[in-house]
């Protein structure tokens, strides 16, 4: 639903999703407020206190302590994801160090004219210098 609301020397045009629409049209048809000043008033935030508040305010306070707590479990995990970064980064260097050895040895194996491979430790380093 689209409702343009005029003031004295512009036109605001605004979109109203489809689960608001019904209650804005209720509250119009029940008091028999056109919708474009229901809307109006609402933008201004002339807000009666209702007895649905204390209900507002209860959801409000457990929002803010489950944004609290995530929060903190959030902080908690970042420190973890460091550690993890900081691992993944030594891995890496190490899986240099044995690329290097792996190849040297290579080359010895190949001037001694010894057959043989080492495929599992090749494939572990390639996992941790591609990760």
């Amino acid at each position: 639903m689209e409702i343009i609301l005029r003031s004295s020397v512009k036109k605001k045009k605004f979109r109203i999703y489809s689960n608001n629409v019904e209650e804005i049209e209720y509250i119009a048809r029940r008091y028999k407020i056109p919708e474009e000043r229901l809307i109006y008033e609402a933008m201004l935030g002339r807000k009666v206190k209702d007895n649905h508040s204390d209900e507002l305010d209860k959801l409000n306070r457990e929002i803010n302590t489950l944004l609290k707590e995530m929060f903190r479990m959030e902080s908690e995990w970042a420190g973890l994801r460091y550690w993890v970064y900081l691992y993944i980064k030594e891995n890496r260097g190490y899986a240099i160090s044995l690329a290097g050895v792996l190849a040297r040895n290579k080359n010895l194996r190949h001037l001694m004219k010894i057959e043989g491979k080492h495929n599992e430790i090749s494939e572990l380093v390639d996992k941790h210098l591609w990760m």
